[in-house]
């Protein structure tokens, strides 16, 4: 069982809509806000567990756990009926009706468990019975609560009580409430924490297990899997370990809750934990520096020194042999690594790990010598699950034991950790060190809350350090929130537009909250743990989260320098939280550009879908070639990831909206990939049509690329229709040959030869289709493209 708020949303009159706007044009509204409604739920820090036709069921605590569920889904409650309202005359415009949405709240006890035949879960309960119970007699554009989220949110919001209702399923009448605002957070309310540097208690079982795995005992298992919830210990339990792992060095890469799009980049802080990096230093030292992993002539090497030295590539789309040379690279020099007997690598919070970085530790650990060790942390979910299990021992750290609470009482309180304190800190933290520690701080600070017996929520122990600072220190420590869990001293202070900023001050004021970043003590702050920085950041007013966003991202543009693309992720999640669209897909379109150069494909994919989340509804703000460029970077990814059925759905979606008299380039490329993906689901006659255009835009326009993309495409289409004469196959390669010799396109080149191969395999010429599959297996062989070696084994 779990503690969480339950949200139960219902768009109103969506029946009369269906039978009005027929059954296309409904659902185009429904999947618009159920966009909607997931962005704001996960602004918040909830889930959006369920769509359900024409509602949604979110979770605000669970499965992820979260600080003030209770207030976070009133929050997000709010928000959405104030973005449905003002998407209001859009909607009106476009498709003829103004949706409105009601909600219903509740919180308490809910039972997490999985679907049959699916992975996802469902949530059962009183809670979601009460919370749908509340949705169906909210008026619309209002949000009705349980008397739990009154009590939880007390000092927070208002509620207009609407008496004792019965309600279905309910033996009694439930006291009803209507949440009409939220209030600013009074000065004197206590929330607020401090690091517990004392004795590291307890966890003899877990060092025992992680001892046993790091020599190698029988049975260990190259990877060492600390797992266990937000806030057990498990950076403490890593840190411990290392520390009596010495001389043995501990090289750490943290993976961060807003760089999940960065691709790489906690096995970019390893290297350069090894390399002993500093900003400004160049490629060349780097490979130096590196030399003992990897041997600087490799190929990949030099690629690799440049991903370490911040040398982003603006042309790293059209080199895919690179990518995939720069992978290898990188997945030899982590192996190597892993196996030195004076090194312990470790990746913290992989959870959060970005898509690319968990490919490539997959195939590390998969690949690894009986010597590797790698040491991870992670809460329990998903991403243990792609792990091979005969490869990874799971450390569970588990919960604290009273005693162990109460060691840790006593020395932070001495004789005042009386038995009773003790129990009730023990009850109300579950065990889970980082709550019973924060609890500990509020009673020391507040020592009502020992005589009174009151312990209040984990929520408010968060803040009440915050609450007593001055203001000028709050408003540095809220922009730093916007900034993420790291910020550095001078990007703050641009953001901020203020003058010269006392890092150590504000270090000083804030000790507990924020301390100096271990990876850049002198420039960078770091708050003390993930639940702080979610806690200061929900406690600004909405509006004033754009205008931050904003600054924040014209500081961190302008800190980068002349290499603002190394950051593309972020500046993008500031300017979609500005809700700034154009220049949010600007930054999305160069980190997509970054992920396709890195061979990233899912990172890519993920990024781009984000772009067209806010190209679609405001496609008439944004220039034709912003729009043509990002489709084209879209559907190139989903052809090179083979997800052909998306190639065509993205291009018939969006292709027709772009296409004009006269075409372009990239209008005939386009057309050329959309058939060789009509090709793949064997609709040929649409696909000959398809490529025929192509090829006709691209030899008007005298374009070298799309021209042979076009040609390629159309030897596919001679070869799977049986129309086409081999001479006419065989034409088309020798026009195409000249451009995939030279341009390096190793996947054009790879179609061109087994088209070519398939032809005079049709044609009972087995010699010559011999002779080319030879070529097409050494050239695999020669740029370790896999997927070429694939296609001459098939």
């Amino acid at each position: 069982m779990r503690l969480a708020t339950v949200m139960m949303v219902d768009m109103v009159g969506s029946t009369e809509m269906t039978e009005r706007l027929g059954p296309e044009a409904s659902a185009r509204v429904l999947r618009e806000l159920a966009r909607i409604a997931r962005g704001r739920v996960e602004a918040h820090g909830g889930v959006l567990m369920h769509e359900m036709g024409d509602g949604y069921f979110a979770l605000f605590g669970a499965p992820v756990s979260i600080e003030r569920a209770a207030l976070a889904a009133c929050r997000a409650g709010l928000d959405l009926l104030d973005a449905v309202a003002t998407e209001a005359a859009r909607f009106a415009r476009d498709y003829g009706v103004a949706p409105a949405l009601r909600i219903g709240l509740a919180s308490g006890e809910v039972l997490l468990t999985g679907l049959a035949g699916d992975d996802s879960l469902n949530a059962t309960g009183s809670p979601v019975n009460l919370a749908a119970r509340l949705q169906a007699l909210a008026a619309p554009g209002t949000v009705m609560c349980s008397g739990s989220i009154v009590a939880d949110t007390r000092g927070w919001a208002r509620f207009e009580a609407e008496g004792e209702q019965p309600l279905k399923g309910f033996s009694a009448p439930v006291a009803v409430f209507r949440l009409a605002a939220l209030d600013p957070r009074p000065p004197d309310r206590p929330i607020g924490s401090a690091r517990y540097g004392g004795e590291f208690v307890g966890r003899g079982a877990e060092m025992a297990r992680l001892a046993g795995w790091a020599r190698g005992d029988a049975g260990a298992k190259p990877v060492g899997l600390i797992v266990g919830a937000a806030g057990i210990g498990k950076s403490r339990l890593m840190g411990e370990f290392g520390a009596q792992a010495r001389p043995r060095r501990l090289i750490v890469g943290a993976c961060h809750p807003m760089a999940t799009a960065r691709p790489l980049a906690p096995l970019i802080e390893i290297l350069r934990g090894f390399a002993g990096w500093r900003p400004g230093q160049g490629p060349a030292e780097i490979a130096r520096a590196l030399a003992p992993l990897i041997d600087p002539g490799d190929e990949g090497a030099a690629a690799l020194a440049g991903l370490l030295a911040d040398r982003a590539r603006t042309d790293a789309g059209d080199h895919l042999p690179d990518a995939i040379a720069l992978r290898r690279a990188l997945s030899a020099a982590l192996t190597a690594l892993g196996t030195r007997p004076d090194c312990l690598v470790a990746v913290e919070d992989l959870h959060w790990i970005d898509p690319l970085s968990a490919e490539v530790l997959t195939g590390v650990i998969g690949a690894a010598p009986a010597a590797f060790r790698l040491l991870g942390t992670t809460r329990p979910g998903d991403w243990i699950g792609q792990l091979p299990p005969e490869r990874v021992e799971v450390i569970a750290a588990r919960p604290l034991p009273a005693g162990d609470i109460a060691v840790i009482a006593q020395e932070m309180m001495g004789a005042a950790a009386g038995a009773d304190l003790v129990r009730r800190i023990a009850e109300s933290s579950e065990g889970n060190p980082f709550f019973a520690i924060e609890f500990l701080h509020n009673v020391v600070t507040n020592g009502d809350a020992v005589s009174a017996g009151q312990i209040g929520a984990i929520q408010n122990v968060a803040l009440a350090r915050f609450d007593r600072l001055d203001p000028a220190t709050k408003a540095q420590l809220r922009m730093a929130a916007v900034l993420g869990r790291s910020f550095r001293f001078d990007v703050l202070q641009a953001a901020m537009g203020a003058g010269a900023l006392d890092s150590a001050a504000l270090l000083n004021a804030a000790e507990g909250i924020v301390e100096p970043d271990p990876a850049d003590p002198g420039g960078s702050g770091h708050f003390h743990h993930i639940l702080f920085r979610d806690s200061i950041y929900a406690t600004l007013p909405s509006g004033a989260k754009k205008p931050m966003h904003r600054a924040a991202a014209e500081a961190v543009a302008a800190a980068a320098g002349d290499n603002p693309a190394a950051l593309a992720d972020v500046l993008a999640e500031h300017y979609e939280l500005a809700e700034a669209p154009r220049e949010a897909v600007t930054w999305l379109r160069v980190a997509a550009r970054n992920a396709y150069g890195l061979y990233a494909l899912d990172s890519c994919k993920s990024l781009m879908e984000r772009a067209f989340g806010l190209i679609a509804p405001a496609f008439d703000t944004f220039a034709p070639e912003t729009v043509e460029d990002a489709l084209s970077l879209r559907i190139r990814c989903l052809d090179l990831m083979d997800q052909f059925r998306a190639v065509i759905e993205v291009s018939d979606t969006w292709l027709p909206r772009l296409r004009t008299p006269e075409g372009s380039p990239t209008q005939a490329l386009l057309l050329a990939l959309t058939a060789k993906a009509r090709c793949h689901l064997a609709d040929i006659d649409a696909a000959d049509k398809l490529v025929a255009q192509a090829l006709e835009m691209a030899t008007r326009l005298a374009d070298e690329k799309a021209l042979a993309y076009a040609k390629v495409v159309r030897m596919r289409v001679l070869v799977d229709s049986g129309r086409g004469s081999l001479a006419e196959v065989e034409s088309l390669f020798e026009e195409t040959r000249a451009f995939t010799e030279q341009k390096s396109d190793d996947p054009l080149y790879g179609n061109r030869v087994f088209h070519m191969m398939s032809a005079y395999r049709c044609a009972g010429a087995m010699g010559r289709a011999r002779a080319l599959n030879d070529e097409l297996m050494a050239f695999g062989a020669r740029h370790n493209q896999t997927h070429v070696i694939l296609m001459g084994h098939w």
